[in-house]
């Protein structure tokens, strides 16, 4: 059996309970193995596309003010897990990325970051922003842990 050494992580948040959550799991077990932590927010950019809000056709204008608050509100929880990282002595870096919304596009970025940077855990929230409270498992956890070669740890 071959060992398994975790030297980089993955975190994805968007905010949510759960994702700051997975966060804090993150680098814990950053710390513990003395691993890199890779913290990355996803923004669909899509122009009718909003967190779980449909704005309708929004003009460019506005569009583009969604997305900069978007992005601020991004870079906070970004920099608190950067800030943990410093006090916790626990190499990071954060990333927020622009994907145009899919099905499958959030998801797909997580797993496309991960197998670029080499992750060797990816540790994500059972449920984001979705506003479906009562599904047991989010879509974007379930997509990632369905299609992703890197183990995946799920906190709820």
């Amino acid at each position: 059996m071959k060992t398994l050494k975790i030297s980089r992580i993955l975190t994805a948040i968007d905010g949510s309970h759960s994702s700051m959550e997975a966060a804090k799991y993150a680098l814990a077990m950053a710390k513990k193995y003395d691993a890199e932590l890779f913290a990355l927010t996803i923004i669909n950019t899509q122009p009718w596309f909003h967190s779980s809000t449909l704005y309708g056709w929004a003009s460019p204008e506005t569009m583009e003010k969604v997305h900069e608050n978007d992005i601020r509100h991004a870079q906070t929880w970004l920099d608190q897990v950067k800030e943990t990282a410093e006090n916790d002595i626990v190499r990071s870096q954060t990333k927020i990325l622009l994907v145009p919304y899919t099905e499958t596009s959030t998801a797909g970025a997580i797993i496309n970051h991960a197998e670029e940077n080499h992750i060797d855990l990816i540790v994500i929230g059972t449920r984001g922003h979705s506003g479906l409270k009562k599904m047991l498992l989010g879509s974007v956890a379930l997509a990632v842990l369905t299609y992703s070669h890197s183990p995946v740890l799920v906190i709820k």
